[in-house]
């Protein structure tokens, strides 16, 4: 039975550990892309407040009945 080269291993090592983050980040960006999708599919998906967030504006949070909630401030 032949042996693996020890050289060849760390090789395949180094090489998964890039290959796995490149899985990872394909996920991340799969997975936005089909919220977005299904969010337009369902007309869920307000253009205007993506727009802004994406931009870094504030918004208001939005209460789960899709009308924007009323911020607390501490007294």
């Amino acid at each position: 039975m032949d042996k693996i080269p020890v050289a060849g291993l760390v090789l395949l090592l180094g090489v998964d550990r890039f290959a796995n983050e490149a899985r990872a980040v394909t996920n991340l960006i799969g997975n936005g892309v089909a919220t977005l999708v299904v969010a337009r599919w369902e007309n869920a998906l307000d253009k205007e407040r993506a727009r802004r967030v994406l931009n870094g504006e504030r918004v208001p949070p939005v209460a789960s009945s899709g009308v924007p909630a009323i911020e607390s401030t501490p007294a």
